[in-house]
């Protein structure tokens, strides 16, 4: 009996550190998926940001012009960016901003005037604005690669 009594001990030992060893594994491949969805969590975030600059980008190169009301959208879709990303990206999407409020206020104006040089200057600079916008676009991607990049996720 005794010879059976340790040799049932010596499983329930083996047994136990079997299951340990598995409990062990789940919890690591648990912590590893977390950081995982952690990883893609972020990601999304920050696409949307990148999509938000994108949609007003093509937005005012659709319309020809910059209306508030998609300054405001665009605010709305990237105020996010600061907890987000790099100090550069906020800074980046400032600029944009800054740049959609001078161009619907240089819009207001020169619709306001029906002739005249002023007129002539206002229209030139919207027009010089609306190319910087254009210039934008593939200079967006450029700026958030080093967020969106697949080597940064890998």
């Amino acid at each position: 009996m005794k010879i059976h009594l340790s040799v049932l001990t010596a499983i329930l030992g083996i047994l136990s550190l079997i299951n340990a060893g598995v409990v062990t594994y789940l919890v690591c491949q648990q912590f590893r998926l977390s950081k995982e969805k952690l990883k893609l969590d972020l990601f999304e975030r920050r696409f949307a940001v990148y999509k938000g600059v994108q949609i007003f980008l093509e937005k005012i190169l659709q319309a020809g012009h910059v209306e508030m009301e998609m300054v405001k959208d665009f605010w709305t879709a990237t105020q996010v960016a600061t907890f987000l990303l790099g100090e550069e990206i906020p800074a980046y999407i400032k600029e944009i901003e800054n740049k959609g409020v001078e161009a619907c206020k240089v819009n207001e104006e020169f619709r306001e005037l029906t002739t005249g040089s002023e007129r002539n200057t206002l229209i030139l600079q919207h027009t010089k604005l609306i190319g910087w916008f254009n210039d934008q676009l593939p200079e967006l991607k450029r700026v958030f690669a080093p967020y969106l990049g697949f080597k940064a996720w890998v």
